[in-house]
């Protein structure tokens, strides 16, 4: 149940980013609904893979059939972008950004370390 509920605060922020941002609902009306909802619940740390929005939707095409989502313009998905950073700026002490560019065992070691100090291993 912890883990599911930190979980759940995890995907109501992105709700606030995906409808708040990108589809211009504005973040502060998605994001009271979220706090509502929660009940105050939010993850403790977050790993946000920073990729800008061009690069992120080739990796997508080359992996799969796109969705609804991923169909939409590059506009939309750039807001959607800037809104995780601007998200990550607003919480960095939960929020990690990475460089998604980066090579992969990098990323992985990036994780690690903030895992570890975070288990106080």
């Amino acid at each position: 149940d912890f883990c599911l509920s930190r979980g759940l605060g995890d995907v109501y922020k992105r709700q606030a980013v995906y409808q708040g941002i990108g589809r211009g609902l504005g973040v502060d009306t998605v994001y009271k609904i979220n706090e509502f909802a929660l009940q105050g619940i939010m993850p403790d740390m977050t790993f946000l893979m920073d990729l800008n929005a061009q690069e992120g939707i080739a990796r997508k095409k080359n992996q799969a059939e796109l969705d609804r989502m991923e169909n939409e313009k590059i506009e939309f998905h750039q807001k959607v972008v800037d809104g995780y950073r601007m998200l990550a700026d607003m919480h960095p002490e939960r929020i990690v950004k990475i460089d998604a560019t980066l090579p992969i065992n990098e990323i992985h070691g990036i994780i690690t370390k903030y895992v570890e100090k975070k288990l106080n291993l």
